[in-house]
C-alpha cells in the first residue's frame, strides 16, 4: 500500500516553481517504485496560514512544506 504525502506550497500552479514540485513528486514516486506519492498542494490549496507555520507543520499535515523564513518571521522574528 503507498504512502500519500502532502506538500504545501504557496506557489501558484502556473508558477515555474510548482513545475518542480511537480517533477519531485514524480521522481519520489518513480525511484521508490510507487511506495511514496507526493500530493502537490499548489496555490496554498490547504488554505494554511505560512506565518503560522509553526503551529501547523508539527501535527504532520501537510507532511512536507515550502516555506520562506520572511513568512514565518511575520508571527517570530527570532
Amino acid at each position: 500500500m503507498p504512502r500519500g504525502l502532502q506538500l504545501h506550497s504557496f506557489y501558484g500552479a502556473h508558477r515555474p516553481e510548482a513545475g518542480l514540485l511537480d517533477r519531485f513528486a514524480a521522481e519520489v514516486d518513480r525511484l521508490s517504485a510507487g511506495a511514496v506519492q507526493v500530493e502537490v498542494a499548489h496555490g496554498n490549496a490547504l488554505s494554511l496560514d505560512d506565518a503560522a507555520a509553526l503551529d501547523w507543520l508539527p501535527g504532520g499535515q501537510p507532511a512536507i512544506a515550502l516555506l520562506w523564513g520572511v513568512h514565518l518571521q511575520a508571527r517570530i522574528p527570532a
